[in-house]
């Protein structure tokens, strides 16, 4: 589960956030509308479904983190453990 900063933009078609993923340290390129922040702000505990994505589980799968902060996000994570 990513933690997320979000933002909520207006435009001329609806509202949309545009989202902040702090663990990866970068902005989500496509902007949610109301439906995506509905589903996904409304989950309270994770299900055997969901997969906790957290910096132990990317020290692990250090491919999940984006490849232009790859080495300094890891390097951050490897330092805090």
């Amino acid at each position: 589960m990513l933690s997320y900063a979000s933002t909520w933009l207006g435009t001329h078609t609806g509202r949309y956030v545009q989202v902040r993923c702090p663990l990866f340290d970068e902005i989500l390129s496509d902007l949610w509308h109301h439906y995506y922040a509905y589903v996904y702000g409304s989950i309270r505990a994770l299900t055997d479904a969901h997969t906790l994505i957290d910096e132990q589980f990317c020290l692990l799968y250090p491919d999940i983190l984006p490849a232009r902060n790859r080495e300094r996000l890891f390097h951050e994570f490897i330092s805090r453990v």
